[in-house]
């Protein structure tokens, strides 16, 4: 299921996109559009109830016989009470969810940041969001964004190293890697 982006007021239903929302007020509401709002608008100024999206009278099984038997994959539907629970309660713990996390990796990102600081932007937006969607998608976000972390500090002290290396020897700095790849002992 889509994320919904619109949603209208008087009856609840949500839409993906505004021009759907519009028309549904048209032929249902008699063109009242003021009802059709931002979906994120509605999560924040929407009292703390657990009413639902679909009206009670909307699904009554005396009324649909030929459903009783059906096994229905919709994930809403809770097994345990055979009603449908509120879609966007499920939007709103997933995406408190989101938050908490990107919360808990924030000063990690800042560090990375500062740490990227001197790479061109394209390429550094890149790179960082490469980073968070890995490490949001990971079983543990944080020590994935702690690891890279790690893995960038590093690389950023060994460039510093190169290029303090490069100035001793009056080289640039690929010719100082070769020749400290020359000076290896193994």
């Amino acid at each position: 299921m889509k994320i919904p982006k619109w949603i209208c007021i008087k009856c609840e239903q949500t839409f993906t996109r505004k021009w759907n929302a519009f028309r549904h007020c048209n032929n249902k509401h008699g063109a009242i559009f003021e009802s059709v709002i931002h979906f994120r608008e509605y999560l924040v100024n929407r009292p703390n109830s657990q009413s639902s999206l679909i009206p009670n009278n909307a699904l009554n099984f005396n009324q649909l016989p030929y459903q009783q038997n059906q096994n229905f994959q919709d994930k809403r539907i809770n097994p345990h009470t055979d009603t449908l629970s509120n879609p966007i309660d499920g939007y709103t713990s997933d995406e408190k969810l989101l938050y908490n996390i990107m919360n808990e990796l924030a000063p990690m990102y800042k560090e990375l940041e500062d740490l990227l600081s001197n790479m061109p932007e394209p390429n550094r937006r890149g790179i960082l969001g490469g980073i968070v969607s890995q490490a949001i998608c990971s079983d543990n976000p944080v020590v994935f964004m702690n690891t890279q972390l790690k893995t960038w500090r590093n690389a950023t002290v060994c460039n510093r190293m190169i290029s303090s290396s490069s100035v001793f020897f009056g080289f640039n700095e690929q010719a100082t890697k070769e020749y400290l790849k020359m000076g290896i002992k193994r």
